[in-house]
């Protein structure tokens, strides 16, 4: 886990990744952003966070999401007015690190419908080939069923429908990653493939291993840079009433 007193100490060790990355995009090199066993907090957000197609995991890893937490060191003598600020701060960094998310997937893909042929295409290969996968992922600490499909892609395969609006699908999305992070629960590694969140489970999946549809003309949305300056523009003011943990 990537341990941090504050959550803008996140903003800042996502914005300083990126950077990092994309100054060696510019020089022609890939940056593998992988994980063998724990990745949890502000370690899972920065590896969603690396270069497309190099973003691995292991099939053991234990892959954590969650929303902005408290330090517990922070809570003391906490007064009415102190909760309510400490509340909007959370909300705020929630709102901000999910943006942000769904701004790299846009800009990655190029397009909200590229995301959608992206993600039903993974959808695709997961649900055809779950029997195999679960057995492939069953580990000495967790075990898959490979008979049952799991609750997470029946959730998924409710609004990820082919044909769907392009721009409703990616809200939905959005409302999903929502209440997945909500959740702080671990989440199984198929399902983070799917939501675009890692590319490889090595030795069982990889970014080439979903097929897209037949190419589509299609008419590119507006650039979406990730502009993490903006991100994080407001942070300090906000930060110095409370201090958040991503633990």
């Amino acid at each position: 886990s990537f341990p941090t007193r504050r959550s803008s100490d996140l903003i800042d060790a996502l914005e300083y990744l990126l950077r990092v990355i994309d100054k060696f995009s510019k020089q022609g090199r890939a940056v593998a952003v992988g994980t063998n066993f724990l990745c949890a907090s502000a370690a899972a957000f920065l590896l969603s966070m690396g270069q497309w197609g190099q973003r691995r995991v292991d099939r053991s890893t234990l892959l954590l999401f969650h929303s902005a937490r408290i330090d517990s060191s922070s809570m003391a003598g906490m007064t009415a007015a102190f909760s309510t600020n400490l509340s909007q701060v959370l909300n705020t960094v929630d709102r901000k690190l999910l943006d942000v998310m769904m701004n790299k997937m846009l800009f990655e893909t190029g397009s909200a419908q590229a995301l959608v042929d992206l993600v039903l295409a993974r959808i695709r290969y997961i649900d055809t080939h779950w029997k195999q996968l679960a057995s492939d992922l069953t580990t000495l600490t967790t075990a898959t069923d490979g008979n049952r499909k799991p609750d997470w892609l029946k959730a998924l395969q409710k609004w990820a429908r082919p044909g769907a609006d392009a721009q409703k699908f990616v809200l939905e999305m959005k409302k999903h990653l929502n209440l997945r992070l909500q959740h702080d629960v671990r989440m199984d590694l198929c399902e983070a493939y799917v939501l675009c969140l890692i590319d490889e489970i090595a030795g069982v999946v990889d970014a080439d291993s979903a097929e897209l549809d037949s190419p589509k003309a299609v008419i590119a949305d507006e650039p979406l840079p990730i502009d993490m300056h903006e991100a994080s523009g407001q942070k300090q003011a906000v930060y110095d009433q409370a201090e958040c943990a991503m633990s």
